[in-house]
């Protein structure tokens, strides 16, 4: 017996819920070699992408604590991956900045990234990515 469209949309909804967890479990895999995790490759992405910051400043660009972007930043730096500089702004809130370690860091994980994207955009067709993607976002708009 085929499922009706209500339990059809509670199943997608269901998958969206996990999914995401999964994901972010095959980026961690992915990255695991590198020796950086996921919390650490977005500030150095960030940093990569919009220059030199606060810990402040990155705390509230992504949305979490001050304290965990410091300890993100403390590992950072003690790998070699970002450096602190002076902020010319204020005395006590130093400047991260990403290293050439660090760009090189970046460089390696998005290429990781894009050969994963490759794989998986390989295991689906055009129609069915196209598909998914409009219902998708036709989603979203309702809500």
């Amino acid at each position: 017996m085929r499922p009706t469209r209500e339990q059809d949309l509670a199943h997608i909804l269901t998958l969206l819920r996990i999914v995401p967890a999964d994901l972010a479990t095959a980026y961690q895999s992915l990255h695991e070699s590198a020796g950086v995790n996921r919390s650490e490759l977005t500030v150095l992405e960030r940093l990569a992408d919009d220059g030199a910051a606060t810990v402040p400043d990155l705390a509230r660009a992504q949305g979490v604590s001050r304290q965990h972007v410091q300890q993100v930043c403390n590992g950072l730096a003690q790998k070699g991956l970002i450096a602190w500089g002076r902020n010319p702004a204020h005395k006590r809130s130093r400047l991260a900045a990403v290293t050439n370690e660090g760009y090189k860091t970046v460089d390696q994980a998005r290429m990781r990234e894009s050969r994963f994207m490759m794989t998986l955009a390989g295991q689906f067709s055009a129609s069915a990515l196209d598909i998914t993607r409009r219902t998708l976002e036709s989603l979203r708009t309702m809500l």
